[in-house]
């Protein structure tokens, strides 16, 4: 049985604390990958096409139409990556397993990601930007209190504490 990503979220709340209604958007832009060293885990960085007239104005700042955001995958196996470059669009479609697991396939036109993973997913580092044409990162809104000190922008993709903690 195939499921829509965000129906497999622990924390969903903190997605719909910016949206009026549920994302459910079948395509993510994905900007990174992240495999953890110190377990099987493995973090998307992606964000939602721009959907502005979805999001809540009281909730994010001015000029800001998209949802930047972490999902985490635990107890990941099987983990395949071929292809192109990302950042890439891309359809994520999820599939049931047995024993509380799932199989993710994340297609991008050259670039496709496939593994398993538990049921459980989190999503986390919120932050809300304008779009550009080219799909860059320019400044960054956080939601979160902590991530707001921090950063006004991702930061490089081997900064270990930023990629690995949701």
């Amino acid at each position: 049985m195939t499921t829509h990503w965000a129906d497999t979220l622990r924390n969903p709340e903190k997605l719909l604390e910016l949206y009026r209604t549920p994302p459910r958007g079948d395509v993510l832009r994905i900007h990174s990958l992240h495999l953890n060293r110190r377990g099987p885990t493995l973090t998307l960085r992606a964000s939602l096409p721009q959907q502005a007239g979805l999001l809540r104005e009281d909730r994010t700042e001015p000029g800001c139409d998209t949802v930047e955001f972490h999902l985490q995958f635990l107890d990941v196996a099987d983990v395949r990556v071929t292809g192109g470059r990302l950042p890439a669009d891309a359809a994520v479609a999820i599939t049931e397993l047995r024993e509380s697991r799932i199989a993710v396939r994340i297609d991008g036109g050259p670039t496709d990601i496939a593994f398993t993973g538990n049921r459980a997913v989190s999503v986390g580092r919120l932050s809300t930007r304008a779009a550009t044409p080219d799909g860059s990162s320019p400044v960054h809104h956080y939601t979160g209190r902590v991530d707001a000190l921090r950063y006004s922008a991702p930061p490089a993709t081997w900064e270990e504490n930023y990629y690995a903690r949701v």
